[in-house]
């Protein structure tokens, strides 16, 4: 489907671009966009990226199908893990000169403003952004503003938006991008252009934002430029920048960070202190002391699987960490049923849905749970905390209002021994004695009562909106039955179980090593005394407590 034939003409540049009008506006003869039911009225992106956990999906690879009809599909699976926005990798079609691979990479982008035959229609993708928002869930389309495909009509149409050698012909961006033209921002037609066709998909489709590729690439002018027209029309609109230089954020909300995954790695491969991990996101703060708003991931299309790399025991800490830590995390499409092979970017393949690892997946979905489920994991600020003794541990606390929690994990194939001072935190978070403190877990991977959190993907509610705010929700108010006997599964407060798989119960440490209270089960050994607080970790294990003054 030609979209320059369609809707209402804005005539920005010397290309026709296509502007759809909503019904608000009263434009006749255009195409209203649908609006989102479940989510209510929109509010800014600063207002709910916080909130965020979004899922990437690859539209070719996700489903049998490789459409976006595909994916309209299977939004309910999607929504039920908890997740809250999702995020499709390109969706335009493919350049045929200089391909990569038998189907050639999404990023080289042959128009701008088409939907790829070979995945479906505007009006699919319309109903797609449709659909999810009846569901709860937020949609961002991935923009590609630096290049296009060397058969690209621009490349012969404006020849001057292309960056060229000294024969004229167009450059790619570096030597590794060889299939794609890299556009000239020297010129204000280009500018004009991109800008116009961000603002076409956002009213066309009611997307509720985008994920920009290789935004370093592109001069900051020219980011301000677009922020400022986007915002202004668009304020719910996400801007996430897929380059992490800092002075990107003049015109973002929200970036990727690019040290994450591999301090994990070097933690899990090189033993490295994973405290330094929190040193490094500390690190990046803005002016006024807060933390940058980074999207985090243990895999993604850029990167191989995760398990593909690592043992699904180092995936336990990994794991917690993203979801408990600020920013925003993200899985990719087939992470959570324990996929090991990264999907080709260039080439056939399809996400083997058959093959689900349900000790993964379980993992997956109650951490996904918790991180909902408490308002100090998504907005809280983040404490790092002195582990005396647990060489390979992480330890650190959020806190948001009086909602006070402590997260641990133990990135060693070992039981550790740990011993944590709780002074900052307690005192941070509460103001009272460090000494009378008591630590109640929400969770812990070896199947511990955990109290707070809710059914994956039952009742969802909009994102940012239902969940406990700090000291009034079900986590503040949860208290751990002595002695319970889980059986590994993580618990509402109202005792309704939450889907636990096998394998988070403690796993081998009974086993192999004799339980000397290992597992943090406070009437079995662990000690909360004098702003210390004691107690073993298992061999990749973590928990998650919930801190509160001792009754």
């Amino acid at each position: 489907m030609d979209l320059r034939g369609s809707g209402v003409v804005l005539a920005t540049s010397a290309l026709l671009i296509p502007v759809f009008s909503s019904t608000a506006a009263g434009a006749a003869g255009g195409t209203t966009f649908p609006s989102s039911s479940s989510l209510t009225a929109p509010v800014k992106a600063t207002e709910w990226v916080e909130d965020a956990i979004i899922y990437q999906v690859f539209v070719r690879t996700f489903s049998p199908e490789g459409t976006l009809q595909g994916v309209t599909d299977r939004l309910e699976y999607i929504a039920s893990l908890g997740v809250n926005t999702v995020y499709l990798l390109p969706i335009h079609p493919i350049g045929q000169i200089r391909r990569v691979g038998t189907l050639g990479s999404p990023y080289s982008i042959r128009d701008h403003l088409q939907v790829d035959p070979a995945l479906g229609t505007l009006a699919d993708l319309q109903e797609l952004v449709r659909r999810a928002h009846a569901l709860g869930l937020r949609v961002l389309l991935d923009l590609v503003p630096n290049h296009t495909s060397f058969d690209n009509p621009l490349i012969t149409e404006r020849p001057e938006w292309y960056v060229r050698d000294a024969n004229g012909n167009p450059l790619p961006p570096n030597k590794d991008w060889l299939d794609v033209a890299q556009l000239n921002y020297a010129d204000p037609g280009l500018r004009r252009y991109m800008i116009d066709v961000a603002t076409y998909w956002l009213q066309a489709t009611g997307i509720d934002g985008f994920r920009v590729d290789a935004p370093a690439y592109v001069p900051l002018d020219f980011w301000r430029q677009f922020a400022a027209e986007i915002k202004t029309r668009f304020p719910h609109a996400l801007l996430l920048a897929e380059s992490g230089e800092s002075w990107l954020m003049e015109a973002f909300d929200a970036q990727y960070d690019w040290s994450f995954l591999t301090m994990i790695a070097d933690a899990l491969q090189k033993e490295n202190d994973p405290q330094l991990i929190l040193a490094e996101i500390n690190y990046w703060r803005d002016s006024e002391g807060k933390l940058i708003p980074k999207l985090r991931y243990l895999e993604n299309h850029d990167h191989d699987r995760f398990l593909g790399r690592f043992s699904e025991e180092e995936l336990i800490p990994a794991a917690t960490v993203l979801f408990t830590l600020p920013g925003i995390p993200m899985i990719y499409a087939g992470q959570e049923i324990g996929a090991v092979v990264r999907p080709s970017l260039f080439d056939p393949f399809k996400v083997d849905w058959n093959t689900r690892n349900d000790r993964v997946f379980g993992l997956y979905r109650q951490l996904i749970s918790l991180r909902q489920s408490h308002a100090a994991l998504r907005r809280g600020e983040l404490v790092p905390i002195t582990v005396d003794e647990g060489e390979g541990v992480l330890a650190f606390g959020r806190i948001y209002g009086d909602e006070t929690v402590l997260i641990a994990a133990n990135f060693r194939p070992k039981t550790r021994s740990v011993r944590l001072a709780l002074a900052d935190l307690w005192y941070s978070g509460t103001g009272q004695d460090p000494a009378k403190v008591e630590v109640i877990p929400l969770w812990t991977s070896w199947g511990e009562t955990g109290a707070g959190a809710r059914e994956p993907g039952a009742g969802a509610d909009e994102p940012g909106a239902g969940t406990d705010e700090a000291g009034a929700g079900a986590a503040a108010k949860a208290e751990v039955a002595a002695g319970a006997d889980t059986g590994g599964a993580a618990r509402t407060d109202t005792g309704s179980a939450i889907e636990a798989r096998p394998g988070f119960t403690g796993q081998s440490v009974a086993k192999t090593e004799p339980s000397n209270g290992a597992g943090l089960v406070p009437r079995q050994g662990a000690r909360a005394e004098g702003g210390r607080f004691e107690f073993a970790l298992p061999p990749y294990g973590a928990g998650v407590y919930r801190l509160a003054p001792r009754s």
